[in-house]
């Protein structure tokens, strides 16, 4: 959800990702915004029995993301939040500098085939499902090469061991 971050208007990432789903140019000026909030919510809150929950699990199991309408009503109520508003104003932990969610998750993987970053723990690259065995691990901070090894990051200076961001996350 880092989109409505860095555009700084939920209306404008709802919009988007809205027309993204469309999938046709010709339907993009049709597209509006409250009827797709509509279909999240009637989607979201439709207790049919036991088969249409199995369908709608089926349906999600593979995928990465939730269905695009989906994250339009996520990112819209996420932009009326108090955690987003603290985002903005920059309101949220630091240690020495680097916020606090690099001190959380301390070391991530890069893609051996695409050079994204995944999770430490990720076996498969969430962007082009390459294997992660190889991988290069590098501190989420700063980007510099580390060793699950290491206390801290020679580059920033992050813990890198789980002990250590436990007592800065507390």
């Amino acid at each position: 959800m880092s989109f409505p971050l860095v555009v700084q208007d939920r209306e404008v990432v709802a919009s988007a990702l809205s027309k993204l789903a469309g999938g046709s140019r010709k339907l993009l000026p049709e597209i509006n915004l409250d009827q797709v909030l509509q279909q999240a919510e009637e989607y979201e809150d439709s207790s049919g029995g036991l088969l249409e929950q199995m369908f709608k699990v089926n349906m999600l199991l593979l995928q990465t993301h939730p269905f695009p309408v989906v994250r339009t009503k996520e990112i819209m109520n996420w932009g009326l939040s108090e955690q987003y508003q603290n985002i903005l104003n920059g309101n949220y932990a630091h240690f020495d500098g680097v916020p606090i969610l690099a001190a959380i998750e301390p070391i991530s993987k890069v893609c051996p085939n695409c050079d994204q970053r995944a999770n430490a723990s990720a076996a498969t690259c969430p962007a082009c499902a390459y294997s992660m065995k190889g991988a290069r691990s590098v501190c989420t901070a700063c980007g510099i090469k580390v060793f699950s090894s290491w206390q801290t990051c020679p580059g920033c200076g992050v813990p890198l061991q789980k002990e250590a961001n436990e007592a800065v996350a507390a």
